[in-house]
């Protein structure tokens, strides 16, 4: 079962996404979420933190809770894991299936997702596009163990909103790593760029809320299309 807070956060989260708050610039005081949502106002408060963390407000004194004025359209979120949907909500997010197998994990892979030399994983290859333009290529291990179940159609589509909706799996945090890189044939090709042009590449570990590694990822962006942005705060 979901963390009522986080489902709270992630609520409020995809109401200021969708605009819901924009005439105000506010959000709600604690006592009307603490209505709306039929919780307690502890609950409200760890929601309230939780967006802040991610960036999305800010609290003064006296004066109620702002939404932070950033623009996020056109930037890869690194502090959350919505996916290019949520980063993108206004484009066009389609996907090309390269490669989707089962296989055993090696040593190496064991070791990065932290489970059993041998274990059954899903590999996912996949081309992503961005109002129809070449924009990532992403290599995925699953461990099979925790999801049970991926085909043509749940890969083409949104992998993360299938283990959160119908898996009812709570994700948790991700360790990010990020670097540059020359693109070699393969990967200029399908990126439709020349090969030795620079690539941004993000490798991902990613946890349940109980500290299980489901996925480990590495992405390849199209460095003409791929800006990362990261919401900060001074604590």
């Amino acid at each position: 079962m979901a963390i009522k807070y986080k489902e709270i956060g992630n609520s409020i989260e995809e109401n200021i996404i969708s605009g819901v708050y924009e005439q105000s610039k506010k959000l709600p005081t604690e006592e009307e979420l603490m209505r709306e949502y039929k919780v307690s106002r502890n609950t409200i408060r760890k929601a309230i933190s939780l967006l802040a963390d991610r960036g999305y407000i800010y609290q003064v004194q006296g004066s109620g809770i702002f939404i932070r004025e950033t623009s996020k359209e056109g930037y890869i979120t690194l502090g959350n894991m919505r996916g290019l949907t949520g980063d993108f909500p206004s484009k066009k997010i389609t996907t090309k299936l390269l490669e989707l197998r089962v296989e055993e994990a090696s040593e190496e892979i064991a070791e990065k997702m932290r489970c059993a030399e041998g274990t059954n994983l899903y590999f996912v290859k996949r081309l992503r596009f961005l109002d129809e333009e070449n924009f990532a290529v992403e290599y995925s291990y699953y461990n099979k163990d925790i999801v049970p179940y991926l085909n043509n159609e749940i890969v083409e589509k949104s992998i993360y909103e299938y283990i959160r909706k119908d898996l009812k799996l709570n994700i948790g945090f991700a360790d990010k790593i990020i670097y540059c890189d020359k693109l070699d044939e393969e990967h200029s090709e399908l990126l439709c760029l020349d090969e030795g042009d620079p690539a941004t590449i993000i490798e991902d570990t990613v946890f349940l809320t109980n500290g299980l590694i489901f996925d480990i990822s590495k992405v390849i962006y199209n460095y003409k299309m791929a800006k990362m942005l990261s919401l900060a705060s001074y604590k």
